[in-house]
This record gives C-alpha cells, structure tokens and sequence, in this order.
C-alpha cells in the first residue's frame, strides 16, 4: 500500500510539474519548441526592429505569435483597433491572425481588409483610432501604429514585449468576444478626400503616374483625371508602394520624397502654418520656417517620452506621410498660382542628405555619450559650421548606429558621414 502511495504521487507530482511547464513556457506547445516564450532578456532585442514587429527566431512573425500579439494588443485598453495589409497571402493569413488574438481580449476591430499604407493612415484618422496595426507579407511584418497612423510609441512597443514574455493576456468571455466591422470600401472615401484637396480643380494641367503598387498608381491617375489633369507632358509623379512617398520629376529637376516634403512645408509657411516632421528630416527647412515666422515641429518615430508630444499631434493632421494627398495638394499649389515645378524649387533651399549605418561592439549609448553635440530626441546632432550637420541616433534593438548627414550637396554630406564614422571607430578602439 505505501508503494502505491509513493508511485501514485511521484506520478501527480510529475504530471503538475509538465503542467506547470506549459503553464509558463507556451501555449500549447513544448517548451523546447517555442523559444519566443523562453524568459530570457535577450529575447526582449528581438520582436520590433526599425520597421515593426517582426518576431525573433528563423520565421520571424508566424501566426502562432501574431495571435498572442494581438491578445497583447488587445489588452493594452486601446478601444477599437484597425488592422489591414498589403494583400498578400502572408499578410492576409497574419490580419486573421492578429484580429483573433485582439477579439479574443474582447476588443473590436475595424478591418480595413488590403489597401495601402498610407489609405490605412488615412482610415484611421477619419475613425479617430488611437491604434492600428499595418501586416506586410515580404517580409512578415506588423507595423504598429498610434493616432492617425503615426508610429506607436517605444512605450507601447515595450508593454506589448512584457506581455508577450509574461503571457499576461486579458482573455474575455466567449460572449463578451469582440466584433470584426468591415472597412474594406475606404478607398472610396479616401477618393473623396482627393478630390476635396484641390477645390479649383486642375483643369489644363498634365501630368503622368507611376507606381510600383498597381491600386496606389491608378487611384491617384484616375482622380487627377477626375479633376481635369490630363495624362501625359513632361511632369512625372512617383509614388511609393506603401503610397507614403512622392517623387516629382520634370525636365531634369527631381525632388527626391524629403524635397516633396521640403515643397509642402513651403505652401504651410505662405499660409502662417507650421510644418511636422519626424527628426530624421534635414535641418535645412528649419531656417526656412523661421524667415517666414513658423516652426518645425519634430517628432520621434518610436516616441519615448511626452517631450514631442506637439510634433505628434500636428502631424496627425498633415500629409507628409502620404504620397498621393501630397501629389494633389502641390498640383493644386502650383495650378492656383501658375507656378512652374521650377519655380517652386527655386523657393527652396538646397539639401542633400546622405544616410549611413554602423556596427558597434557595444551599446549605442556609450559611444554617443561621448560624441560632443546637441541632444536630438534619442540621438545626437553633430554641427559643422563649414559643411553641414549629422544626426547620430541608435538603431532599434541592435547594438548599430544610424547616421543621417545633410549638406549643400551629396559629396559633402558623404564625407561628413565619412568622418564620423571614422570618430565612432576610434572611440570603440579607445572604450
């Protein structure tokens, strides 16, 4: 009898402590199979990058993990939440996903089905949702969006990662499931938005429309031609395939999408307006801001703190994020003053920036503690009265730099990057 005994609690014993293992490890699974859930900081490094979740491990995002995201997600108490993707059977697989996790915590969605980035952008500031998730096929990614489509902050960044780590999900009651409202006729009322950009309309201009993304491309010629801006001449639109970006070209004159920017901020400042951009934009249109009596507004895309609190909020309310509303509203600019591409550039000072990357052996922030400049959100601007600026700022979740130097032109910019990327290397060799 006591042999029985010992036998039968050895064997609830081990059963409870298999148990338990699940319990802490995984859902479902054995703990050596899913290293997402092992409780290692290390593993803190590998959810989000520069551009969203993207999930450690070889298959980054499954839908394994974008269900558990959204059950983080949902539990954040963020209301109603938009999630859409670019269409592709990866992404259209990881929505689903990411809206069970999310209905699951009781929180409804609005699905906007596949539509472009910036139309999503759009969608979620005509609802006033506070949270969006945007799913990319190639790679698997989850861009997670604050108010009208701006990058959700660091902090909503690092809460989703403790919940994932700590499995601390708010599971609702079967009845109390969220609901899944559909969206998918955005576009439509995203035309409308177009449209009411330029009210004089755009009759006798011309123009041509290219675009990697064959909806961005046609939504944005269709509508020009609704307004009476005829296929064809010299000008030529670029649009990104997110549609966040705008290039124009014409006669040889390029602007490049920060130039664009650059173009917009000069129809704000004629109007008394500000201009927000995200702190990465060239320091250049700040003097430019300031000859005309306005600011520049700077915003982090990853936010840490309230310290950019104004930025946000402004461009919330403004299209440098997307390309096609910034296409119609510089065509209405130069049709209502019967500008030339040409002149209009000539309003604008001359900028070229030149972006650059670079490992480190240690933590960024060592290395910028000891480079001697002005505090730029996370990073630091270097000044050379000489030449130009660089802007050093950490890369997310890797031990890297990311440098972005301005200058009157590119050979400049080069060797400032040059330079410091030099001045980074002797300091490593020195720490």
């Amino acid at each position: 009898m006591p042999i029985l005994f010992l036998r039968s609690f050895h064997l609830f014993f081990m059963m409870r402590r298999r148990l338990n293992l699940k319990e802490k490890y995984s859902i479902g699974g054995h703990p050596e199979n899913d290293p997402i859930m092992l409780p290692s900081q290390n593993h803190l490094q590998g959810f989000f990058d520069e551009e969203g979740l993207s999930g450690p491990g070889t298959f980054g995002l499954t839908p394994e993990l974008a269900v558990r995201a959204g059950s983080a997600i949902g539990s954040l108490g963020a209301g109603t939440i938009g999630i859409a993707c670019d269409g592709s059977r990866t992404s259209r697989v990881l929505s689903q996903a990411f809206a069970a996790g999310i209905q699951g915590a009781g929180v409804s969605v609005m699905d906007f089905d596949h539509v472009f980035e910036a139309m999503f952008h759009f969608g979620m500031r005509l609802n006033a949702l506070s949270m969006g998730i945007y799913l990319t096929g190639e790679p698997p990614r989850a861009r997670i969006l604050g108010e009208c489509g701006l990058p959700a902050s660091r902090q909503i960044e690092q809460e989703i990662e403790r919940r994932l780590i700590q499995r601390e999900f708010y599971q609702a009651h079967p009845r109390k499931f969220g609901i899944a409202m559909d969206l998918s006729g955005i576009s439509s009322l995203y035309v409308t938005e177009l449209i009411r950009m330029a009210p004089e309309g755009l009759e006798g201009m011309s123009a041509n429309v290219h675009s990697e993304n064959p909806a961005a491309e046609y939504i944005l010629s269709d509508t020009l031609y609704r307004m009476g801006c005829e296929e064809g001449g010299s000008l030529h639109l670029e649009v990104s395939p997110d549609g966040t970006q705008l290039s124009i070209s014409q006669d040889g004159l390029f602007f490049c999408p920060k130039r664009t920017i650059a173009a917009y901020g000069w129809t704000l400042f004629e109007r008394s307006e500000d201009l927000a951009v995200d702190y990465d934009f060239p320091r250049v249109l700040d003097h430019l801001a300031e000859s005309r009596g306005c600011h520049i507004l700077r915003y982090q895309n990853a936010s840490s703190g309230g310290q950019d609190e104004a930025g946000r909020k402004l461009a919330a309310h403004q299209w440098t994020k997307d390309g096609s509303m910034l296409a119609v509203v510089l065509l209405s600019y130069l049709h209502r003053h019967k500008m030339t591409l040409a002149e209009l550039d000539r309003q604008i000072p001359a900028l070229a920036v030149k972006e650059a990357q670079i490992s480190l052996t240690m933590p960024p922030a060592r290395i910028l503690s000891q480079l001697k400049g002005q505090e730029a959100g996370e990073g630091v601007l270097l000044q050379d009265n000489s030449r130009g600026t660089v802007l050093v700022r950490p890369q997310k979740n890797r031990n890297a730099l990311r440098l972005f130097a301005e200058a009157a032109n590119f050979e400049i910019a080069q060797e400032l990057c040059t330079d410091v990327i030099q001045k980074v290397q002797d300091l490593m060799g020195r720490l």
